[in-house]
């Protein structure tokens, strides 16, 4: 519907949204489980013969209590009991772009699952409800779709300019091609500064679409930059066409890149190779499923 493929596209400017159809209970408790079982189903014939290798971030807008006992209801719904407790981390807040990519570099032969969960309590909330889970390193069975996602940038307001020109030069994705941006949390003036820099780059992009979370999703949270990242890889299997997604969190601009293939084969001159990962990501809000490549470059 972003994209004006089926549907209208939907417009939330300035509110906030609810999932439907997820039970309400005084303690979330339920609601988050009933989230979290939404998410893994659709990964657990990936997660379920990697279990013992398996790392989980997960974020949730409930207390840590309430988190863990979620996440065992959904172990036990889906006789998921083979991964060890020192492979669960629960993260204190919403994690970016270079945070999530930094877990992998950390320990790149494991598979991980990231799980990003924010509802809205029974008191007044001043954010949309989001969700996505993400499955990275998992055994990979069907190439025909596969994405590429490159090392993130991440730079103050006042770099975007001359950082995002050289970001851009790195030549890590193909030019002369069109390119379209999805925008969580970007204010106006940067978003007016990014599509200049990028419109304007020695990568002659053509952007074919600025496409903000905001406009569609309202006052989201920063974990629908990552829903945009499911938007992206649908893109580029539906459309072939690739994106770069950017998230201002906290005044500074962090962007991702993503592409159906590199400008050139990774060498040592522009790349070190740390492994190739899978990314499954699910955006329950969306609805999508994408496939996508890991690539580690150097800075």
């Amino acid at each position: 519907k972003i994209l004006g493929i089926s549907g209208d596209i939907p417009l939330n400017p300035n509110v906030i949204l609810s999932f439907n159809d997820v039970p309400v209970d005084k303690f979330n408790q339920y609601s988050l489980s009933f989230v979290l079982n939404k998410l893994i189903e659709p990964m657990f014939e990936k997660i379920k013969p990697i279990q013992h290798k398996l790392k989980i971030h997960f974020y949730s807008s409930e207390t840590e209590r309430i988190t863990q006992t979620s996440l065992q209801q959904t172990f036990e719904w889906f006789k998921i009991r083979n991964v060890s407790d020192e492979n669960i981390h629960y993260l204190s807040e919403i994690p970016g772009f270079q945070t999530v990519y930094s877990l992998l570099e950390d320990e790149p032969l494991s598979s991980h699952l990231v799980i990003m969960i924010s509802l809205n309590n029974n008191s007044t909330s001043n954010k949309t409800e989001g969700s996505v889970g993400l499955l990275f390193n998992a055994p990979l069975d069907d190439v025909e779709n596969e994405v590429y996602l490159f090392r993130p940038l991440e730079i103050g307001k006042s770099q975007i300019s001359q950082r995002m020109e050289e970001y851009l030069e790195v030549e890590q994705t193909e030019g002369d091609e069109n390119i379209h941006l999805w925008m969580t949390n970007v204010d106006v003036q940067s978003t007016h500064v990014l599509t200049e820099v990028i419109g304007n780059s020695n990568c002659n992009y053509t952007i074919a679409g600025i496409h903000s979370m905001n406009v569609c999703f309202g006052d989201v949270s920063s974990i629908y930059a990552w829903n945009s990242v499911v938007c992206a890889a649908e893109t580029i299997k539906t459309k072939g066409e690739n994106s770069l997604a950017i998230l201002q969190n906290n005044g500074d601009i962090e962007s991702i890149q993503l592409a159906k293939t590199p400008a050139k084969m990774p060498d040592d001159n522009f790349y070190h190779m740390s492994g190739v990962h899978m990314y499954y990501l699910i955006g329950l809000t969306l609805f999508s499923l994408g496939i996508i490549l890991f690539i580690n470059t150097i800075s």
